[in-house]
């Protein structure tokens, strides 16, 4: 379905017809496509690495901690912009590879998570 839209800047009316169901984003070859949280990447293994190149602004983790999936890793600075990095999954934070104002290229490595261990019976 298709509809009119009117906007209007500096005293100027523009109209365009435009799909709702259309968000804009296009795919390699100019295609459109949409995104949806399954586009980010998928983590596998312990390593939480760095989304993108930036400077570390705030580490959130200690050695030995205990961390849920998604809560605060690290916040990485990229252009002007703060990123949150989060845990991908569930258990101990160890191997802290960075520090705040370390400089990190895409794919660096922040820290492990690593399974915890069993409890005793």
């Amino acid at each position: 379905m298709r509809a009119s839209q009117i906007t209007q800047s500096s005293g100027r009316r523009v109209g365009r017809v435009v799909d709702p169901a259309d968000d804009g984003a296009r795919a390699e070859g100019g295609t459109r496509r949409r995104l949806d949280a399954t586009d980010d990447a998928v983590a596998a293994g312990a390593a939480v690495t760095a989304p993108m190149q930036g400077t570390i602004v705030h580490v959130a983790v200690s050695d030995g901690q205990s961390i849920a999936r998604g809560e605060l890793v690290a916040v990485l600075e990229a252009m002007k912009m703060e990123n949150r990095v989060l845990a991908h999954r569930d258990g101990i934070v160890g191997g802290i590879e960075t520090e705040a104002g370390a400089s990190l290229s895409a794919g660096a490595v922040i820290c492990r998570i690593d399974d915890a261990p069993d409890p005793a019976p």
